[in-house]
Order: structure tokens, then sequence, then C-alpha cells
């Protein structure tokens, strides 16, 4: 069965491991027993696409920031991760992905309903990023310059550097009028070491970007950022101790105003088969909200997994106990399956989920256009998932439905300044459906659809859409994509959308051998029809783009 996910995917499957501490993925050469777990799970390739889009994955751009929203949910209830280390940003809630060049990731990995498993933000789920391991890069387009290598430099050791940059502006056509988005720019540096095994992470990210207000605004500004996270896990007789920490350092600066934003997260855990119990402690230091920190307790209970004739059991609950707000909060998941005939398998997911709220949502100084809400209570939400999966010698299917209903869901409302509130009912419901068919040795389809509807008690939510898709297929040196995005709300109480919108890229590349490497050359262009849209009003994005890359793949066998 691991020959067949080679085959499909040309990479090794990383697997949803239900004892890890944070949610941990890894690389398995082995028998692939945990693809069986019963979990609404789902692996992609990242394609062509500079901006990834997948169809239950939307990542929401703008201001040169960009946030994934996994199943509808806002980012701050999608645990996103980088290679296994947390991003998780205490003040905002969510991190910015756009801080880590998307030409780095060659795959990405999701799991629904994940804040049960874990004690941490991921109501909608986790969004795992992870690594390509070429060892070297080089790509140009008309926006971007890109550079990534891997080196080895020790034999227990990998690293992976990268530098990217992005246009000062570009030009878009709004009513029929050209206008220059300007103050775009985007600079970043950094490396990520990993070990050998794959238990231990480091990432360092230097950044340096524009902070431009919507189109139609005078406003705009900078940003410096220095980002650093890590994740360790090493084993102590029958205990598995993991420290994961993430700190951002965030400078801003406008024509009226400079602000420096700092925030940790740090998690220590211990854990056995069947228990897991840890600190995690979130701290932000602020020019906006002073200086604040929440220390919490969990403990994760995984009793063993349970089996009868070809029904599964899976169970786990998990408690936080809030110092600060001097709550116990339990989190349970009851995950079903059943297995058909061959490689059928049915899944059915139970649980209850949570988020704390963020420091911004909570102390906010008032200003002129909004303030924090100190009253604001914790969401929770009943959530399921529901589906099958089914994987042979020539295809991989997936299919699922899932409803994220929450209670007390937490939006920024506006009266007279813009606040957060808590709502009485958010409710995701949605379908998504994945296949993968290797149709010969040379050709390949990938194919995800998503159908979903948002609703905040009972009317639309916003940028949400009722329909995506995403189509990709390669056929010897020739590949297409193709991503559709339905209509959706722009606006509160108003009948005003965003328009529905077409993409289409395309690659053409050619394999050379120089020397001892094997060097892949592609050429491509993003957005042939040049399309001017948005993913969120106010921030056009780039047009047509012509782009180039060279790729040393590896040695050849027979290099002398």
């Amino acid at each position: 069965m691991f020959k067949l996910l080679v085959l499909l995917l040309s990479l090794e499957l990383p697997l949803f491991q239900l004892n890890d501490t944070i949610v941990c993925f890894e690389s398995m050469n082995s028998k692939l027993y945990d693809y069986w777990s019963p979990l609404h799970y789902s692996y992609a390739r990242v394609q062509n696409s500079r901006t990834p889009f997948l169809s239950t994955l939307l990542f929401l751009n703008g201001q040169n920031i960009s946030s994934p929203v996994l199943g509808g949910t806002p980012p701050e209830e999608t645990l996103v991760m980088l290679d296994g280390i947390p991003m998780v940003n205490p003040m905002i809630g969510y991190q910015d992905v756009s801080a880590v060049p998307i030409s780095i990731i060659g795959a990405i990995e999701t799991l629904h309903s994940s804040s049960s498993l874990n004690a941490l933000p991921g109501i909608g789920g986790t969004v795992n990023f992870i690594p390509k391991s070429t060892p070297f890069s080089l790509g140009w387009s008309n926006y971007r310059r890109s550079l990534h290598f891997t080196v080895n430099p020790i034999h227990s050791l990998s690293v992976l550097a990268f530098a990217e940059g992005f246009a000062d502006s570009f030009r878009v056509s709004m009513d029929g009028q050209d206008i220059w988005i300007t103050n775009t720019y985007d600079q970043k540096t950094g490396f990520l070491v990993k070990s050998s095994d794959g238990r231990s992470q480091l990432l360092i990210v230097k950044r340096e970007c524009g902070a431009p207000s919507p189109l139609g605004s005078i406003g705009s500004g900078s940003r410096s950022e220095f980002l650093e996270g890590s994740n360790i896990q090493r084993n102590w007789k029958d205990v598995k101790v993991s420290i994961s920490n993430y700190y951002t350092s965030q400078y801003y600066k406008t024509s009226s105003s400079t602000d420096i934003h700092k925030t940790l997260f740090l998690r220590n855990s211990y854990s056995t088969n069947y228990i897991e119990t840890g600190l995690s402690l979130y701290a932000a230091s602020s020019t906006k909200i002073g200086e604040k920190i929440l220390p919490s307790i969990y403990v994760i209970l995984t009793p063993p997994y349970f089996s009868f004739h070809k029904f599964g059991l899976s169970t786990n609950l998990s408690i936080d106990y809030n110092f600060n707000s001097n709550s116990l909060t339990p989190s349970l998941l009851l995950a079903l399956s059943y297995k058909f005939r061959g490689n059928l398998l049915g899944f059915l997911n139970l649980s209850r989920n949570y988020r704390n709220p963020t420091f911004n949502e909570l102390y906010w100084p008032e200003d002129t256009y909004s303030k924090g809400n100190p009253n604001l209570k914790p969401e929770h939400s009943k959530n399921i998932d529901l589906g099958i999966r089914n994987i042979n010698e020539k295809h991989f299917i997936s299919a699922a439905i899932f409803l994220k209903d929450i209670e007390s869901g937490i939006m920024w409302v506006q009266e007279s300044k813009y606040y957060p509130a808590n709502f009485s009912n958010v409710v995701h419901l949605g379908a998504d459906i994945n296949f993968a068919i290797q149709l010969s040795s040379a050709a390949y389809w990938e194919l995800s659809l998503n159908l979903q509807k948002s609703t905040v008690d009972g009317m639309p939510y916003l940028y949400r859409p009722y329909i995506s898709a995403n189509s990709y297929i390669k056929s010897g040196p020739v590949s297409f994509e193709i991503f559709y995005l339905g209509s959706r709300e722009e606006r509160p109480n108003s009948t005003k959308k965003l328009p529905p919108f077409l993409l289409l890229n395309g690659a053409l590349e050619k394999e050379v051998n120089i020397k001892s490497f094997i060097t892949i050359f592609r050429i491509g262009m993003e957005n042939i029809l040049n399309v001017n849209y948005e993913l969120t009003r106010g921030y056009p994005q780039p047009g047509r783009e012509l782009f180039i890359e060279i790729n040393f793949k590896k040695e050849k066998i027979n290099a002398r």
C-alpha cells in the first residue's frame, strides 16, 4: 500500500499519529496502518500555484497577510503548523502563513475538528505545511524571485534555506481602469533545520514588507518581522517529552504611528501510551495591549483502540484549565470506523471542541475605530464528520460531510465602534470530495470539490463561498490546474457579493541531465486568463504571472 501512495503522490505520505504530542505528522517507511485511523483527513500536493488553492482550504489574502480557513471557520479557529512546528500567535490568534515562501512547500495536510485531540485552537481543524526536499531550486517571475536549497551539513541534520522577494507594485484593471497597487513589497529570508528522524525542527525567518490599506484608502505602512519556532521530542524511559515554541516580533510603522508586538507560545508536555499532560504558556508584549500572560494546564486521555469484527472505535478526552479565567474546559472525540469490502473505510467523528478568546479580542484598547471586550466567553462547538475513503493501486478517493455548530462564536461587530462579541450560533455545513487517479505511467489527475453553507445567527458568513473546486492534470511534460471560487458575501446585512472567478494555470517541464545532477526546467503561467479577482474586499490579487523554475532534483545513481 505504501508503494501505491508513492506512485500517486510521488511523496511519502505523512501520517497523523493519534498519540503524538501536538498533532505531529511523520513520514513513515513502514506499513500504512494509521491510514485506517477514522479521522477526516486529506493530503494534497501544491501544484503550479504560487498561492495554493484547495477546495476545502481557503487562503484569505490581503495587506501582505495570508491566513488559512478550513471548513469555513475563521483563521483563529485553525491550528497552523509548519512541519510539526505550531504557528500559534496568542495576540491575533492565527499566524500569517505568507511569512514562509510558498515555493518551499511541497504538500499540505488538513485534519478537521482537532482541538479535542491536542487542547489547542482547532475548532476548524489543523493545517500542516510540508516542506520540499528539493536540493536546489531557483525561480523567477514578473512578480517574484525565489531561491531555496537543502544541505546536509552533518549526518543527522538537514537545512532548508530560502529567500524570496515580491514586486514593489503590480497593475490591475478595476472598473475598466488600470490601477497600480503600491507598497506591496515583501522580502524574506530564513531556514528550517530538521533532524533526520523528524523529531526536532527549528525555524528562523526575517521579513520586511509593506502594510498597505485596502483599495481606496490612503493609508499605508511597513512591517518588519522576526519569527522563531521549534519542536523537540525525546524519549525518557517510557515517557515522551516534548517542548514546542513559537515566537514573533513585529514592528509596524505608518506615517502617524509606530507599534511593536511580540508574542510567545510555549508548550512542555509529557506523555505515555494513554495519557499526556503539560503546560501551555501564551504571552504577549505590545504597545497596544501591554504585557499579558495566560498559562494553562492540560491533560489528554487516549484509551486503547477498540475493535470488534469490522468496527473500530477511537476515543479522546482533553481537559484544559485556564488560570486567568479559573475555568476548566473538557473536549471529547468519539471516532467510529467500519471496514467495508476491500480497502473501503467508513468513518464517523463526533467531537466537542473549543477556543479561548485572543489577547486582541479581550484587551484591545479603545481607539477611534475599535475596542476589546474583556467579558468574552470561550467558544464551544459540536462537530460531526462523516465520510468514506478508498485506496487501491490506481486511485485514492475520499468523500465526507461536516457540520461545525459553534456556540458563543466570537466575531467583530460594528455599532459606534468595532468590538468582538459572542454570537449565539455559527454554523458551517458542507461536503468535500477528493480523488487522485493514476491514468497511466505518464498521466495523473487530481480533483477536489467543496460545497458549503456558513451562517451567523442565520445570516450568511462573509467571504465563504458556496462552491469551490480545484482540478489538476498532468500528462507527460504538460500540466494544467483549474480553480473555481463561487460568489460569496462581501458585507454584513447586504445582498452585495464578490463575484465568482475562474483561474487557469499551466506549466511545461523538461528533465535534463547536467553532470551529476538531474535538472528539471519548468516554465509556465499563472492566471493565464488575466482575471481580476479579490479573495477579500479591497485587496486585488496580481494578474497574469509568467514564471521560470530550475530544480536540481538529485544526483544520478551512476554518477562518478
